[in-house]
């Protein structure tokens, strides 16, 4: 009964608008990832990967929200067939993200303690503030991402499978 219950809300919580608003804040973010990166090329060479991890991270999350936009309308449409083949590939993008997150953090955190943002440019230890501190952030705000969509992917397969 509450199992069939849960299900039943978190497709309503699919359907709303503020789970719209939600997903487009993410894309948002996203975009923000990959502009940030483009903007702020060449100006980490204490760790110059860390530009390459916002570009690919801003992909794949996009990659991510738009099958999860398009499995929603699957699983309120009742399409199963369609629905498991999307839940399989949001898996497998979910676990390759969670995979580039734990590299990202790896090349972000390795070097935390000799960043230097007053250094000037050309120095080995500078990277940008702004840049250095986003990723940060970005980091962090991934890894609990990615734990929700984990979890909605888990719950989604239960309701297909019933």
């Amino acid at each position: 009964m509450l199992c069939s219950f849960l299900k039943y809300f978190i497709l309503a919580i699919c359907g709303s608008v503020l789970f719209t608003c939600v997903v487009f804040g993410f894309f948002l973010l996203s975009i923000t990832e990959i502009i940030i990166s483009a903007i702020y090329s060449n100006k980490c060479p204490i760790q110059p990967r860390i530009e390459d991890f916002l570009l690919v991270l801003g992909i794949g999350s996009m990659a991510s929200l738009l099958i999860l936009s398009i499995l929603t309308k699957f699983l309120l449409y009742q399409r199963r067939r369609l629905s498991k083949i999307l839940i399989n590939l949001f898996a497998v993008i979910n676990a390759f993200l969670l995979f580039w997150v734990t590299v990202g953090s790896i090349w972000t955190l390795t070097v935390y303690e000799r960043v230097n943002y007053n250094a000037p440019v050309d120095s080995e230890n500078y990277c940008d503030r702004n840049l250095y501190q986003f990723t940060l952030i970005i980091m962090a705000v991934n890894y609990i991402v990615i734990l929700i969509t984990t979890s909605a992917t888990y719950l989604a397969k239960q309701y297909i499978e019933e």
